[in-house]
């Protein structure tokens, strides 16, 4: 099933590729051409699509919520401070609930137990950031 022609065809661009980034080419250069050459602006300047519309552009046409974070005066080389900074940052962590179904044994039916799902977040950092980081993880579950 995973072919190296499979595989192949999937990496390089398809024509429906080809074709949006033709799109995109012709959009830029048009822009170009109208920002520098008096010409183009006084010729094209009402034509040229400034703003280019794709699958995101209604999300990103409005206007974003900021939050400021903070500064911790905290040390990631500390592994208690490190533990401290993932406690304050899992707030912000968006979650979803729901309930889980778990069987109990001397019980006829299953019991339903609430249960918040969170979602994934990327941490930044260097190697040795993340390496405490995962540290501090392990140790909030001992």
């Amino acid at each position: 099933s995973n072919s190296p022609e499979k595989n192949t065809k999937m990496l390089l661009p398809s024509p429906d590729d080809d074709k949006s980034l033709r799109k995109l080419f012709v959009t830029h250069v048009s822009r170009i051409l109208v920002k520098h050459l008096k010409f183009f602006e006084l010729t094209f300047d009402g034509v040229v699509e400034w703003k280019v519309k794709h699958q995101h552009y209604k999300d990103m046409s409005t206007k974003s919520v900021i939050v400021p974070l903070g500064v911790l005066l905290k040390n990631e080389n500390d592994n208690h401070d490190m533990m401290d900074i993932m406690t304050h940052f899992h707030q912000y962590v968006p979650s979803v609930d729901c309930t889980k179904t778990v069987q109990v044994p001397g019980l006829n039916e299953p019991v339903r137990l609430p249960q918040a799902s969170f979602l994934k977040l990327m941490l930044g950092g260097d190697q040795l950031t993340v390496a405490r980081a995962r540290g501090a993880m392990r140790q909030r579950v001992n």
